[in-house]
């Protein structure tokens, strides 16, 4: 027995030493663990009417082909009605509504309609119509309701979920939706700098993954790197970065929340049903984490769903269930086809088991 107990002891001993050996040479290739953003965070869109014109021209000269925005005195800004436009090669139609996809007919017998609000990584920016999630989800729950599903796409570039408000007040009753899906997130988060703040939007506090801390991780995972999507995540604006705290945010987290449940309010004197999507970003894959403040925003998204018994798909999680890298993104925030079916998929998934609506 007390051989036994010896051989035990000795092989867990060579092993700790061998497994201590092994970090204490990655550590010598690897080096410290990171304490740094490795992966972009997202830049913020216009938030001022006064500032429209500026930011419009600002990013048109950055970017080139740009979608076609015009100022609204309610709105501050949507998309201009009855343009096709090209962007990144992708044909983009808006129909008289200034809503991305075709003319609104009057409804069929048995259909369904999906409306989606948020800025323009729910419309899709870049993305084929039939690739978007909205499309692709009506496709599959078409299929699962035998009954013809139509997207909505009520999301507009920059629109904060004040904004998504006075598009459900301007288009809510033309849309006559069965679900309202609110995704609105990165445009209500981000915020330029202020005076004073550090230019550096990789700048953090501190590692939240364990892994991380080890070096012999961080090596193996270089190692797997080439058997990985290509890095397409691209910067857009270096000078921008998420606020310290949330309520530091373009939408204060408070401001958002009432808005969340003002939306919620308003699909329901609509007869419509609200769902809610979280969306995922490169950030998510960055060792360090999400930052507290996008977390913030996320958790008060879910605890309204919670509230109000409202489906969510959180689209973090579906990303990591897909094993999603940078191919899934164009940028900090937009994802491409590949990130809309995935979404889109979750999103058709979460919805199929409610059935088609009652009032159909």
């Amino acid at each position: 027995m007390r051989s036994t107990l010896r051989k035990l002891a000795f092989t867990v001993a060579t092993t700790a030493l061998l497994l201590v050996g092994v970090e204490g040479v990655a550590r010598l290739v690897a080096g410290p663990a990171p304490t740094r953003r490795t992966l972009p965070l997202a830049a913020p869109s216009a938030d001022r009417l006064d500032a429209f014109e500026a930011e419009v021209a600002r990013r048109r000269a950055e970017h080139g082909d740009l979608v076609p925005l015009v100022a609204d005195e309610d709105m501050g800004w949507t998309a201009a009605p009855s343009r096709v436009e090209n962007y990144r090669g992708i044909p983009m139609r808006f129909n008289s509504l200034g809503l991305r996809g075709p003319e609104l007919q009057p409804r069929s017998p048995g259909e369904v309609r999906l409306l989606t609000l948020g800025d323009s990584s729910v419309m899709g920016l870049g993305v084929a119509y039939t690739d978007m999630f909205s499309t692709v989800a009506a496709v599959r729950l078409s299929e699962a309701w035998g009954r013809p599903v139509t997207p909505v796409v009520g999301a507009i570039p920059g629109h904060s979920s004040e904004q998504s408000i006075q598009v459900l007040d301007r288009h809510g009753a033309a849309a006559d939706p069965d679900w309202v899906i609110i995704a609105g997130l990165w445009s209500d988060i981000y915020a330029g700098l202020q005076p004073g703040q550090s230019s550096d939007p990789f700048a953090v506090g501190q590692v939240r993954s364990g892994l991380q801390q080890l070096a012999s991780y961080r090596l193996l995972s270089e190692f797997l790197d080439p058997w990985k999507h290509a890095r397409r995540v691209r910067f857009i604006d270096r000078a921008q970065d998420i606020p310290s705290h949330s309520d530091q945010a373009r939408t204060p987290l408070p401001r958002y929340i009432q808005n969340l449940e003002t939306i919620v309010a308003k699909t329901e004197a609509l007869g419509a049903r609200p769902a809610f999507l979280v969306l995922p970003a490169p950030l998510d894959l960055d060792p360090l984490g999400a930052p507290d403040v996008v977390a913030d925003f996320r958790a008060a998204m879910a605890a309204v769903a919670a509230r109000h018994d409202a489906p969510l798909v959180y689209g973090p999680a579906v990303f990591e269930a897909a094993g999603a890298d940078l191919g899934y993104w164009f940028d900090q925030v937009h994802p491409d086809d590949i990130g809309h079916r995935a979404l889109g998929e979750a999103l058709a998934e979460t919805l199929a088991p409610y059935g088609p609506p009652a009032r159909q």
